[in-house]
């Protein structure tokens, strides 16, 4: 039996997604993909505002619904409405160092207070050091500010979340529950 590695990242983005709470209402997504495979999944949830996906490649003729919407471009240059922050934001582009740390930054820019980032393909050992490498950097100049914890699934290539901190907890100095030693952040694997 041939085993279908999209059936198996459906499954395991709908498992976390599911296990995300609060549930997102608004989703940014950088990397769409030519199936548009984490986009269905998200809208499998009734409770989805809407999710904007951004991609190099024009995908936008993938899905016909009216929460999801395609924008043509570098994630890191498009427009993007002003004053709208995003409770998920989901980014699976050119795995590229460069590329992840600046869309790294730019998502923690637009994250809500609380709001989570999920990466995907974050295992170095399979190849992916460029995004490990970047996520470590983003880290060592924002680590007041985040949670970092990691999920390994052996059917895909890592998941990568940071969890953006809210401003309350930040002023008040308050450990989360998922990072703080004296060295500063762990992993929680």
């Amino acid at each position: 039996m041939e085993i279908n590695p999209n059936i198996d990242y459906q499954n395991s983005l709908r498992e976390i997604f599911r296990r995300i709470y609060p549930r997102p209402r608004k989703i940014l997504e950088f990397g769409t993909g030519p199936e548009a495979l984490s986009s269905k999944v998200f809208l499998e949830d009734e409770g989805i505002e809407s999710i904007i996906s951004i991609d190099l490649t024009n995908h936008g003729d993938l899905i016909s619904h009216p929460k999801w919407h395609f924008i043509c471009g570098n994630s890191t240059e498009v427009e993007l409405p002003i004053n709208i922050f995003y409770d998920l934001i989901y980014i699976d582009t050119d795995h590229t160092e460069g590329q992840t740390l600046k869309e790294l930054e730019r998502a923690l820019f637009l994250l809500s207070d609380d709001g989570l980032i999920l990466l995907d393909d974050c295992l170095a050992d399979l190849g992916y050091i460029k995004v490990f490498e970047a996520v470590a950097k983003f880290l060592r100049m924002k680590v007041p500010e985040i949670d970092l914890w990691f999920s390994v699934d052996p059917r895909n290539h890592g998941w990568g979340f940071l969890r953006k901190k809210p401003l309350f907890e930040l002023q008040m100095g308050w450990d989360s529950k998922y990072r703080e030693s004296k060295n500063g952040p762990i992993l929680k694997i």
